[in-house]
């Protein structure tokens, strides 16, 4: 029996505009290859320099609040 640990990463993260005009970011990904033994249920994007994070279930996430004119990097775990 394999004990659960992390889950690897996710994969090809890329951020667009939200197209439904509600003036948010939609985070998509790939889910990663190794869940570590166990469901993922939930996953957290995570927007830096704010810091601002928003959970979803699947991808992609929309991450709604960003001020304008700000350079972002988003991760997702």
């Amino acid at each position: 029996m394999r004990v659960p640990g992390p889950a690897s990463a996710p994969l090809n993260i890329v951020a667009t505009l939200d197209d439904k005009g509600t003036g948010g970011v939609d985070v998509s990904f790939t889910p990663p290859s190794d869940d570590g033994g166990k469901p993922i249920t939930k996953y957290v994007v995570t927007a830096s320099p704010t810091g601002l994070s928003t959970e979803g279930t699947s991808s992609p996430i929309t991450v709604r609040g960003l001020p304008v004119g700000v350079a972002y990097t988003f991760t997702v775990y």
